[in-house]
């Protein structure tokens, strides 16, 4: 399944993907432990939206992960730590690498899937942040 992170501005900042043993507040917990030089990546303010149902075929949320990062242009591929500055609130990875096998096969199914919607604008269950923060943040 696929989810967004947004900040309290309402601004998405990371496309992430998790495994169906994974719960929403699996997935806050993991996110409001990793902490940087800009804060927890999920915390106080920020809302993370299910995107997609648990059950979406792994190639698929691959897919959609990698479009989710592309059509921000930028803005939430911050790069790895050990770059960027110890910033963690945005994606580390492009999602979808377009240099592997299966690359185009992934944004294929994940632009079928979306069938012309964009992953930052689409709503879902959602899950406030003010729970998940690391309290020494």
């Amino acid at each position: 399944w696929n989810y967004h992170l947004t900040n309290a501005d309402g601004d998405v900042y990371y496309h992430g993907r998790a495994s169906d043993s994974e719960s929403m507040a699996d997935v806050a917990r993991r996110h409001g432990k990793t902490t940087g030089t800009d804060g927890a990546r999920f915390g106080e303010g920020d809302t993370m939206t299910r995107i997609t149902e648990p059950g979406t075929p792994k190639l698929t949320a691959q897919g959609i992960e990698g479009i989710g990062i592309n059509e921000q242009e930028g803005r939430t591929l911050i790069g790895r730590r050990s770059v960027n500055g110890g910033r963690v609130r945005g994606n580390n990875i492009r999602g979808v690498d377009p240099g592997s096998v299966n690359a185009a096969d992934k944004m294929r199914a994940g632009r079928a899937h979306l069938n012309g919607q964009s992953p930052s604008a689409m709503g879902g269950k959602t899950l406030a942040g003010k729970n998940y923060a690391k309290t020494s943040c």
